[in-house]
């Protein structure tokens, strides 16, 4: 079974096992209605929608040139207006082309490093590994224009071999 999950107008289905995780740590018991109370705790002003990322890539040519946080505050910036919070749950997107690679510690180290990269944007860690995103708050904003303003100098960098 899968979750809907709308953004932009455009509906598309959220993988289960993370629509799971991220639901069971946002709502709790089974069959409440509305938030948790963690999560009324964790957020501002928990009224209103809640964004769920699903999936994020980034083309492998594009990556370890620090152009995936910034590109990732961006979409959360115009993906979430009007919404209390946003909710990820770090986990591998992509396998090697060698399943044998895949490792328990292989796996973990990846999430650790995604979970980085949602913390370098403001997101915090919530519950059951989930993290949040509170909207309201003026941190995720500020280190949107932190990343924002890295751009130029990642543009600079990127054009000239072997400085990145």
């Amino acid at each position: 079974m899968t979750t809907p999950a709308t953004t932009g107008g455009r509906r598309r289905t959220l993988s289960p096992a993370i629509g799971k995780v991220i639901v069971s740590a946002v709502l709790g018991r089974s069959g409440r209605t509305g938030y948790s109370a963690a999560f009324e705790e964790a957020v501002t002003h928990p009224v209103g929608d809640l964004l769920l990322l699903d999936r994020v890539s980034l083309d492998k040519e594009w990556r370890g040139f620090g152009v995936g946080p910034a590109l990732a505050a961006e979409a959360v910036r115009r993906l979430s207006e009007g919404c209390c919070a946003v909710a990820v749950f770090p986990g591998m997107g992509e396998y090697p082309e060698d399943r044998e690679q895949v490792t328990e510690a292989y796996r973990l180290q990846a999430k650790k490093k995604i979970a980085a990269l949602w913390e370098s944007i403001g997101f915090q860690p919530f519950r059951r590994g989930v993290g949040l995103l509170d909207t309201a708050l003026r941190q995720p904003e500020e280190l949107m224009h932190a990343r924002r303003a890295e751009l130029p100098a990642l543009g600079t960098a990127f054009q000239r071999p072997g400085s990145v």
